[in-house]
This record gives C-alpha cells, structure tokens and sequence, in this order.
C-alpha cells in the first residue's frame, strides 16, 4: 500500500510539473529579457517623454522646436536637450552650452552621459549607447519641424490623432544631435516591418499620451497622424497607462 501511495505521488508530481512547464513555455514573456516587458519598459519611457513635452508645452506656451539653429542658421540644438529640465536632468542641462554646436567640445563630454529615458530598452546593445531610438517625426505641417516652435492652438486636429514622437530602429540619432527623422523615412520603416517591437511602434502624440502604431497602419492614417492641420478623422491606437516609477 505504501508503494502505491509513493507511486501516486510520483504520478501527480509528474502531471504537475508537466502542467507546470507547459505553462511557462506557453505564456507570454514577461521578464526584463523578454520582448513584452522591454515594449511596456519602451512605452514607460515614452510617457516620461510625453509629459515631459506636455510641461513644456504649458510653461512656455509651445512645444519645443525640433531644433536650435545655431550662428550659420543651421540646426545646433535639439528637443532632447531643451527637454532636460523636465526629465529630472537639470544638472545635465546647465552643463550644456548653447553657445558651441551640440558637438563642441564642451558639449561632446555629455556625450557618455545619456539618460536612460532616452534609451530604448530593446536596442541595447544594437545601437550605441550615446544613440536614441526616440526621434521626432519631421513634416512640413508636423507639431515639431524646424525651428519655429507651434502652440497647441495650432493643432487643427484631434490632439490625441497628432504624433510627435516615434521610435526607429534603423535611424537611431545621437542624442543631442539635431537630426530626427523625415515622416516618409518614418513610414517606410514601418512599411518594411523594420520595427523594434512585435507588430508595431510606441509613439508619443500631442497631449503627451503614449501609444502603440501597428505595422499595419496605411499611408493615409500615418499621415493623418504626422500633420497637425486637415480636421482628419483620428486614428484608433492602443493607449499605454501611466508611466511606472520603476
């Protein structure tokens, strides 16, 4: 009888840890090596981002420009860097000059120092650590272009329906560079499903909000989403809660 009771366990033991295992290869990855969990790390840093542009937006009675120009007239300053205050980085922004190009050479020693909220966690070790993921969407009737600043009044539609920031996986930009990415190259990216997550892209829109563009999304919509003015019909996303502090 004590055999049998023994054999029974063994048995249920067995069918347990079968369950068990099963299960696990299974489920969806969550861990922090996994791509379910660096794609809600990714859109946490988006809405960091999103309220950080959204502060801005109220303190100054705009959004930041794409860019500074500098002395020639040509781009010198980025988004990145004027977002610095409102990214718990103040420290890093008084360190930083505006008057000497973003790669002078007191600036080019702030280089190494990136933070993190700028790094996508799905690209570490790909692309190199004083690279972002996280670029503007440059269009001529985007919310950021250029270096003249726009009011959310002149965001003719949706303001949740109206991108601003995107992530790319093949144009990854220095940090402080003044560089972004053109919406064609944008798309086109997303055309060729050369995404950092499964399916799709975190985006960060006007009222600071981060969302999810599936690859699927069509040339018209995409551009509905990139200009500002037109009254388009808005999109449907996929909304991402509230950024987590850990």
């Amino acid at each position: 009888m004590q055999r049998i009771a023994i054999k029974r366990a063994t048995t249920v033991l067995t069918v347990l840890l079968a369950i068990a295992i099963g299960w696990w290869i299974c489920s969806p990855r969550q861990g922090p090596g996994f791509p379910a969990s660096k794609r809600m790390m990714c859109a946490n840093n988006m809405k960091w981002i999103g309220l950080a542009l959204r502060q801005y937006e109220i303190d100054h009675g705009t959004f930041p420009p794409a860019f500074i120009p500098g002395d020639d007239e040509q781009p010198s300053h980025s988004w990145r860097v004027l977002l610095l205050p409102y990214l718990n980085q103040q420290d890093l922004y008084d360190r930083y000059r505006f008057d000497e190009p973003w790669d002078g050479p007191n600036n080019s020693k702030l280089a190494a120092m990136m933070p993190d909220v700028f790094r996508c966690p799905a690209c570490i070790g790909e692309t190199p650590p004083t690279h972002t993921n996280y670029v503007a969407c440059l269009h001529n009737d985007s919310v950021l272009s250029g270096s003249v600043p726009n009011a959310r009044s002149s965001i003719d539609d949706p303001i949740r329906g109206t991108l601003l920031i995107s992530e790319t996986r093949t144009h990854a930009v220095h940090w402080m560079s003044p560089f972004d990415l053109p919406s064609t190259e944008m798309y086109a990216e997303i055309a060729d499903g050369m995404g950092i997550h499964d399916r799709g892209f975190n985006a960060v829109m006007a009222d600071g909000a981060a969302l999810f563009l599936p690859r699927t999304i069509t040339p018209s919509d995409f551009e509905s989403l990139v200009t500002r003015s037109g009254n388009e019909e808005p999109v449907e996303l996929h909304s991402h809660p509230s950024p987590s502090t850990q």
